[in-house]
């Protein structure tokens, strides 16, 4: 099996249990701010329409075709547009309690914190994410993982996201690695899998959820503990 030197995370819904995480936070939101009175019926559909809406947006950013602030805006004036209210100042406020609450959530995903005990004792450890840079850094320091890892590459502050090569090259270079004895671990088939690949770096393929794809990772594990098995 090949030797590594160097491991580099995803964080988001690969350490860090987004799904689980923003569901809590817009379950409270629901209660908070009434929203059974604006016509979301539970705070379910208030959260599967979120997802829906908060993907589709993130998409459009990693193209450039909007930006943070469009981002942080639209999700939310796009989810209560679905119950006819067109309320500016409403959709900052529930951006604001979103953002605020969401990012000191501490669900992981399963294994995680085990398999970053061991890893890091063999490895040097490091985070690349697209995520933004107030809410990642938090939610590192507010789960107690932030100790693990040596480097937080993020991308808004290399100027390129994944699966952009630019930030898989910075990465490497911050850490003082060699990408042909590092690997990346993530759970998105193209800002993580692909990214990679194409930057020549191995990859393994987080797939909790088991998603049917036709990427050839370099592996692929449904528990992040198979990782130990792995490395």
């Amino acid at each position: 099996m090949k030797k590594y030197n160097t491991i580099f995370f995803d964080l988001d819904h690969t350490l860090w249990d987004f799904k689980t995480n923003a569901r809590i936070t817009i379950s409270e939101m629901y209660d908070h701010f009434e929203m059974k009175r604006m016509g979301f019926a539970q705070s379910q559909d208030v959260y599967q329409e979120y997802e829906r809406i908060n993907e589709s947006l993130w998409v459009r950013y990693r193209l450039n075709e909007i930006d943070k602030a469009t981002l942080r805006h639209e999700r939310f004036s796009k989810l209560i547009s679905l119950v006819g209210i067109d309320d500016k100042d409403l959709a900052e406020k529930l951006n604001e309690h979103y953002m605020t609450e969401c990012r000191i959530k501490t669900n992981l995903m399963p294994g995680a914190r085990d398999v970053l005990e061991n890893l890091s004792e063999r490895y040097p450890l490091h985070i690349i994410s697209n995520g933004f840079k107030e809410a990642q850094l938090i939610k590192l320091k507010t789960c107690d993982i932030e100790r693990y890892f040596d480097q937080v590459i993020l991308s808004e502050e290399v100027g390129y996201q994944k699966p952009q090569q630019g930030i898989f090259r910075e990465a490497v270079k911050r850490a003082g690695a060699d990408k042909q004895t590092s690997i990346y671990i993530g759970d998105h088939i193209e800002t993580d899998v692909i990214g990679a690949i194409n930057f020549g770096m191995d990859v393994v393929f987080y797939n909790p959820d088991g998603v049917t794809h036709n990427e050839k990772a370099t592996h692929e594990v449904r528990a992040l503990k198979e990782l130990i098995r792995i490395l």
